[in-house]
Formats: structure tokens, C-alpha cells, sequence
């Protein structure tokens, strides 16, 4: 610190604890070398109090500017000229130009006007207040140090990217609470928005809401004609109720699309719902719903239904079309209890939906959709799943489904097997082994009858020892059982001029108990030899070598041969 630093601060610190000094003791700066850049000012600077006021600022000030500085000591006044700066804990202050007021706690921040503009309305080093994280932007600034009170003229607040607020005048309350006059909201990132909304009278409460009455909303800079008489703009992340801002985007065929603009309601911890609507210029409209649910490590699912009304082109045209679609789609998942569960994916849609719905290219060129839901249960040994699917080809309409498709399984048992018995003392029967699994399905294409089904399929095997030999049989056992069988005739249809005849076969659909059988046999024997050399050489002592030998042998009848 050089010698004029040191001198300032001795003087200002002779002047403070002083009582009876001139009343206008000035301390002044005209240029950049004849004074320190910044100046330190606490409490020592309050003329001859002995005792600090109550409202008297706590902590010292940094003050700093590249033009001038003036400080009344008796009247408590400073005034900062060119890049001015001041630093009061978590405040920071900058402008063109400042006044300070220390009686008051009071301090007003200008612009500057550009000698450069004509028309005079140009201003330079505006002040900006930064408050923490919040950042404020203004031509004209009044603040209370002490109380967090003040106003601010053609204010902007930059702290959020993804949003702000302006307005021509700004109040504040207190450390979180505004009043803004002719105020802007909008999330777009543009210095000139595509959306925003504007009201007459505004209220923040920071980081949490913003309430607006008689609403205007702002396309392009164009005002939809019908405001709204209020709205609640939520601040805070997480899940809040409050209105969605919508998107702004443009077609050839749908005009200009006011997208998603609705209303998210946070109904509680476990769920939620959310309405938008779409707006089309050229034609139509579309609404959705979304409501999901979920309750951890149990349930979560949702519900969604979307419509939409659009015409294209006008009446008498040969191009002209009107499409009305549909979509419903729900998902849940659950956990019934540790051994059984139900799981469901279901989408029913009109077949043009995603043509003139979707914003995805991939959904547009889609040709088929699923569906399916599913339940399962296990036990010691066994399984059961019963299960939905549907399958919808959206260019042809054809719809084929499966409801429902049922499946049992029985795991390997022993059903002669004695729980007195050891595995060195089992008798041959004790070695059959047993296997099941049953499966229902009943299928459907578009309109027709269902087809019903159901298979059984029984696997035994056995493994009994003859010595060293392992034999092992097996016997796979299927049935088929339908409600209706095909009868097939010939018939005659025509003979030609030679006197040959031509026939065809005639298929009929009966109804009717009718099963299918077929089974297969197969045995196996296997052991296994084994040989040892002795080397005692290059460190090797021996080589042992196996042999397995096997056999197998497998019968299946042909039941395509008539009996």
C-alpha cells in the first residue's frame, strides 16, 4: 500500500472518531492516480455517535470507481462516479453512478446517458444488483442495505436460464417478495422471446411462485385475442401444480402450432395430472390427459388419452380431408407380494393417429403396434403366467389378439420317491423323474371366432445304473385338445373333354371336442473307461486318459398316416 492509501485511511479514520467537525468535511478524487481505487467504510465512519444505532449498517463496504469518489463525513453521504462498485456482505452493487446515504442506509444507482445517441434514450453502465445467485438488471436503481427494500425501473432478473421475469417498474418487499408493474414472464432464452406472457401487475415470491392477473399471451409479439383473468407460474424445481408454458412451432400444412399449453396438477406425493391442448391456425385442435401414479417399491403406472380434430385445406377442395383420432394408452406395474406380480403395457390408437399426431419421424412411419399385460405367480416347484397380447397393423386395420394365454409349470419331481431312502439305498422306481406344462391360448383375428387350445406335455426319464453302465429312458407325451376340427372331403369339380376328372378338397369347420396325440421314446446308455500311462520322464510322472462310450436310441410314431 503506497503512501496516498495510507493517508486516506488515516484521515477517514481521524474524521470518524472526531465529534464537532465541520459539517461538510469532503473528500473528493479527479483522477485514476490521486486516490485508492477502493475505500473501506465501517462503522467508525457514523460522525460521533458512541453508540451504534440500531439500524446502522453492520459491515464494512467496499467502495470503488474509476471517475470519482465523495464522502461527507457529517452528512453521511458518498458518490461514486464512473463504474462504480459497492460490496455489502452478499450484495454487490454497480453503476455509472452512486449515491450512498449512511444515515438512511440508502443507495441509488443511474445509468449514464451516451454522449453518442441522439435521441438521448441510450444509457451506459445501468446498474446491476446481484443479491446471492439473483441477479438484477435496471436503469434506474433505489436500495436499502439494510432492509432489503427497493426499487428498481426497467428491470430484469437473469438468474434462471431456463426463465425470467422483466417489468417496467419493480418493488421489493423484502428479501424473496416483488411487485412489478407492467411485468414479463417467459422461458425462452431469447433476448426477444417467441412466447411470453405479460400482466399489468405481478407478484413474486422468489424461487417459489409467480401471480399475475389479466394475463396477456405473446406469440411472436403477437397478443392471443382473450387474456387470462390470472395465473400461477410455479419457480421452484421438483413437482409443482401450475400452468405449462407452451411451445411455438410451425407447419405448412397445420399453419402455426401453439403446442402443449395446459395445467400441471401435483395432487400429492404418489400422483399427478397434466392437460394440455394443441392449437392449430390452419384447422383443428387436439387434447390430452396424462395422470401417473406411484407408490415406491409397490406400484407406478399411467393413464394417457389424447384426441385430436384437424382439417386440411378448405371445404371443396379436391386436397381436402378432416381426421378425427384417438389414442388411449395405460401402463402398470405391481408387485402383488414376493411371489407374484402383474405387469401391463396396453395401446389402442385409430390407425392415422401417429401420422398426424406425432412429432417423431421413427412414430410416423410406423406400421404395427402391441399391446400386452401379464401375471405371474410361483411356488415351491411351480409357475403359472397368464397373459394379453394384441397386435394391430395400423395400415391394413387388422387387429389379432390373444386373450388369454395361460401357461403352467411344474418343475422336476419324484413322485415314488421315499423320504426314508438315501442316495446309496434307492430303489430303480425312486429314479423316475417327472416333469409338466400345460399351456390355454385363445386366439382371435379381427371379427372372427376365437380359437381355443390347449396343450399338455409330460416328460419322464429315468437314470438307474446296471453296474458301470448308465441307462437312461425317456418318455415325451403330448396332447392337443381343440373345441372344433377341419373335415376334409374330395370332391368332384369338373371333367374335361377327355373324359378326365378333376377333383378338389373341401374344408369344413366343425364344432366339437376333438384331441391330437404324440408321444416319443428314447433310451440311452453311456460309461466310461478310463487308462492310465506311466511316463517317468521329463518331469511328467503319468497320463491318465477317458473314454465315454454311448448309445441312444429314439422311437417316435408317424401319426400323419391314416390308421
Amino acid at each position: 500500500m503506497n503512501f496516498k492509501t495510507v493517508s486516506v485511511f488515516l484521515f477517514l479514520f481521524l474524521i470518524s472518531v472526531v465529534s464537532g467537525q465541520s459539517a461538510d468535511t469532503v473528500l473528493t478524487r479527479t483522477d485514476s492516480t490521486s486516490l485508492p481505487k477502493t475505500i473501506l467504510l465501517s462503522d467508525s465512519t457514523a460522525a460521533s455517535d458512541s453508540v451504534k444505532k440500531a439500524d446502522d449498517i453492520s459491515s464494512v463496504i467496499y467502495a470503488s470507481a474509476s471517475d470519482s469518489v465523495s464522502f461527507s463525513i457529517a452528512r453521511k453521504k458518498m458518490r461514486l462516479y464512473g463504474e462504480g462498485k459497492l460490496t455489502y456482505e452478499k450484495s454487490k452493487l454497480e453503476g455509472g453512478k452512486i449515491l450512498v446515504d449512511f444515515s438512511t442506509n440508502q443507495v441509488e444507482a443511474f445509468g449514464i446517458k451516451d454522449t453518442s445517441d441522439t435521441t438521448g434514450n441510450k444509457f451506459l453502465q445501468t446498474p446491476v444488483l446481484a443479491e446471492g445467485a439473483d441477479i438484477y438488471k435496471g436503469r434506474r436503481l433505489k436500495y436499502n442495505f439494510k432492509t432489503k427494500q427497493g426499487f428498481i425501473s426497467l428491470a430484469r432478473n437473469d438468474t434462471k436460464k431456463d426463465s425470467r421475469y422483466e417489468g417496467a417498474k419493480v418493488k421489493k418487499i423484502d428479501e424473496s417478495t416483488y411487485y412489478i408493474e407492467d411485468g414479463l414472464f417467459t422461458t425462452c432464452e431469447s433476448d426477444t422471446p417467441h412466447t411470453h406472457f405479460k400482466a399489468s401487475r405481478m407478484k413474486i415470491i422468489d424461487k417459489k411462485i409467480i401471480v399475475a392477473e389479466w394475463i396477456w399471451m405473446y406469440i411472436a409479439q403477437i397478443p392471443m385475442p382473450v387474456p387470462l383473468p390470472f395465473g400461477v407460474f410455479p419457480m421452484q424445481s421438483g413437482r409443482r401444480s401450475g400452468i405449462i408454458v407452451p411451445t411455438f412451432t410451425s407447419s405448412f400444412e397445420k399453419g402455426q402450432i401453439i403446442r402443449e399449453f395446459g395445467y400441471y396438477w401435483a395432487i400429492n406425493d404418489y400422483m399427478d395430472l397434466k392437460l394440455t391442448g394443441d392449437y392449430y391456425t390452419r384447422g383443428g385442435y387436439a387434447a390430452a390427459a396424462e395422470y401417473r401414479y406411484k407408490k415406491r417399491y409397490q406400484y407406478d403406472g399411467t393413464v394417457s388419452l389424447k384426441f385430436s380434430d384437424q382439417t386440411q385445406g378448405e371445404k371443396g377442395d379436391p386436397d381436402y380431408r378432416e381426421s378425427w383420432d384417438w389414442r388411449l394408452y395405460l401402463r402398470h406395474n405391481q408387485k402383488l407380494d414376493p411371489t407374484s406380480s402383474l405387469s401391463a403395457n396396453l395401446n389402442f390408437q385409430s390407425g392415422s393417429f401417429n401420422q398426424n399426431n406425432s412429432n417423431n419421424a421413427y412414430d410416423g412411419l410406423k406400421q404395427n403396434i402391441s399391446s400386452s399385460a401379464t401375471y405371474s405367480k410361483r411356488w415351491e416347484g411351480a409357475s403359472i403366467t397368464a397373459s394379453y397380447s394384441r397386435y394391430q397393423n395400423l395400415v391394413t386395420d387388422d387387429i389379432s389378439q390373444t386373450l388369454p394365454d395361460v401357461r403352467f409349470s411344474k418343475s422336476r419331481f419324484y413322485p415314488f420317491a421315499s423320504s426314508e431312502s438315501t442316495p446309496d439305498n434307492k430303489s430303480w422306481y425312486e429314479e423316475i423323474a417327472v416333469t409338466y406344462n400345460s399351456h390355454l391360448s385363445r386366439k382371435q383375428k379381427n371379427d372372427e371366432p376365437f380359437d381355443n387350445g390347449i396343450q399338455h406335455q409330460l416328460n419322464i426319464s429315468a437314470a438307474p445304473k446296471a453296474g458301470y453302465i448308465n441307462i437312461s429312458p425317456t418318455l415325451n407325451y403330448t396332447e392337443r385338445w381343440y373345441d372344433k376340427y377341419t373335415q376334409q372331403e374330395l370332391q368332384e369339380d369338373s371333367t374335361d373333354a377327355t373324359g378326365k376328372k378333376h377333383y378338389s378338397i373341401r374344408r369344413t369347420d366343425r364344432k366339437g371336442f376333438n384331441r391330437v396325440v404324440d408321444f416319443s421314446l428314447g433310451v440311452s446308455m453311456s460309461t466310461k473307461l478310463y487308462g492310465m500311462l506311466n511316463l517317468n520322464s521329463m518331469g511328467i510322472e503319468a497320463i491318465r486318459h477317458t473314454i465315454t462310450p454311448s448309445i441312444s436310441y429314439s422311437y417316435r410314431p408317424d401319426f400323419s398316416k391314416e390308421e
